[in-house]
């Protein structure tokens, strides 16, 4: 008893005998207190300086590819094909796998312009609204281009696929042009198709002469 009394005097103070509160309940905070209680809210001027994100319709490719022609989103073939405000070609995945046998088929042996003009040369016919209104059904017409039979198109052989889909991707995104362009005809030089009569000759390229409609 002296020694607690010894002990009061000394401190002043009761607090190391106050009996210790009995244990409550823990409840947890949920997910979102304990954010909003570790991460304060931003103030107006740090809200003013955080970074804003770039929505993705803002970027705007070159080449605009889906898996199938026609009826995909992205694009509709009843669209004008040729982007006014860009210059660039528009083109289906499938599309560019016809124009690349396209080039590979007619004009392998030619030089790059050709193949070029070959590519430009079924866009051309694909526009004009005197074919069919993709590239694959210009292709396949019936007796216009003479590796298609039955109107199967043939794949680019094995080896080749690249470099022709990239020479008909350069001529989609505007990079790679010819003097042909705008030309919806062309025959080789040894030949002297009748129709060519009726149209305006554009260039020769290569073993290759381009034609336009006259007027």
């Amino acid at each position: 008893m002296k020694l607690l009394l010894t002990l009061i005097a000394a401190t002043g103070t009761l607090a190391a005998l106050t009996p210790v509160a009995t244990e409550q309940a823990y409840e947890p905070a949920t997910v979102a207190e304990s954010f909003s209680r570790a991460i304060p809210p931003a103030s107006e001027e740090e809200a003013a300086t955080e970074p804003k994100v770039i929505q993705q319709e803002d970027i705007r490719p070159e080449v605009i590819m889906v898996s199938e022609p026609v009826v995909q989103e992205i694009i509709k073939i009843e669209e004008p094909q040729l982007d006014q405000a860009t210059q660039f070609y528009r083109a289906t995945k499938r599309e560019i796998d016809c124009l690349a046998s396209a080039a590979y088929y007619e004009a392998r042996g030619e030089p790059k312009e050709g193949r070029i003009a070959v590519v430009e040369v079924v866009l051309a016919r694909r526009d004009s609204g005197r074919f069919a209104s993709n590239a694959c059904g210009v292709i396949a017409q019936k007796a216009q281009f003479s590796f298609v039979r039955g109107g199967t198109i043939p794949p680019v052989k094995a080896g080749y696929y690249e470099e022709y889909r990239d020479l008909v991707m350069s001529v989609l995104a505007g990079k790679a042009k010819s003097k042909a362009r705008g030309s919806t005809y062309f025959h080789a030089t040894h030949v002297s198709p009748r129709w060519r009569h009726s149209f305006q000759r554009v260039s020769q390229i290569g073993r290759h002469l381009f034609y336009s409609p006259r007027g």
